[in-house]
């Protein structure tokens, strides 16, 4: 659908709910209406509607508007009415339950990893990811599952200029990214060693549905941790849960994809 055919209004309210989801900071009346592209008289009355049902909370004191209890209440029905992404958790919680390490599950959002579901470490030194964040894709071993099928046109695509390294370790190019992607298509499973974060190395395998990705699973350990021993351990952990996976949606109508 083209934007000229969406409805105006309705866009600028997901606009500003999309703003302070992803700002901890929150944003004046005026940054609001600079972030956005609206005059601050068109977006006075819906950031006061906002406050008032709750989706969002306005602090007198800064003079700041930030996401609201309602909007995190909405946003949690997804995972609370779906069983499917109940059944994956436990098999995620089990798997974690053997391994000791933090696993992730996610799909595919433009050229950004979308945490669906995360389960941590037991360990006191542990590697943290929130439900809802983003990461790009590219520097993951996630996002490498999830990206598996796309073709070097594809990913020029999706990555028109360069790719922002977050560790010096980071693939820098599409070409090398493909070449990566070429090499796991073997064995399916897909590994980055401190491209995403310098203390972690990460095993993620991707998630099919008739024959395509629908999401991935992984299983970040930190360095100190991280032996041959590990890595095969991980690596069966992964297929076996990838199996049990989809096995459970084969047959469900599913649609993580955002």
């Amino acid at each position: 659908m083209l934007d000229k055919e969406l409805h105006r209004p309705t866009l600028r309210v997901l606009k500003i709910l999309e703003a302070v989801a992803y700002n901890k900071q929150g944003y004046t009346l005026t940054e609001m209406a600079d972030f956005i592209g609206a005059p601050k008289s068109s977006i006075f009355p819906v950031l006061h509607t906002l406050v008032d049902q709750k989706y969002l909370y306005y602090n007198r004191q800064s003079m700041r508007y930030f996401i609201g209890m309602k909007a995190y209440e909405v946003g949690q029905t997804y995972a609370k009415q779906s069983d499917v992404l109940k059944d994956i958790s436990e098999i995620i919680l089990n798997m974690v339950n053997v391994c000791g390490e933090t696993s992730h599950f996610a799909v595919l959002d433009g050229g950004n990893i979308f945490y669906l579901i995360t389960h941590d470490s037991p360990e006191r030194v542990r590697i943290f990811t929130t439900v809802g964040a983003r990461m790009p894709a590219y520097a993951t071993s996630l996002g490498k599952a999830l990206l598996l099928d796309h073709s070097l046109d594809q990913l020029k695509s999706l990555y028109p200029d360069q790719l922002p390294p977050l560790t010096s370790q980071t693939v820098s190019t599409v070409p090398e990214l493909y070449r990566q992607l070429q090499e796991f298509q073997v064995s399916q499973v897909t590994f980055e060693q401190g491209e995403s974060n310098a203390n972690i190395s990460c095993f993620a395998v991707p998630i099919r549905k008739n024959g395509a990705i629908i999401a991935a699973l992984s299983i970040s350990v930190l360095q100190s941790h991280f032996t041959d021993e590990k890595a095969e351990l991980l690596k069966a952990l992964l297929k076996n849960a990838k199996n049990k996976i989809e096995n459970l949606v084969r047959n469900v109508d599913v649609n993580f994809i955002k």
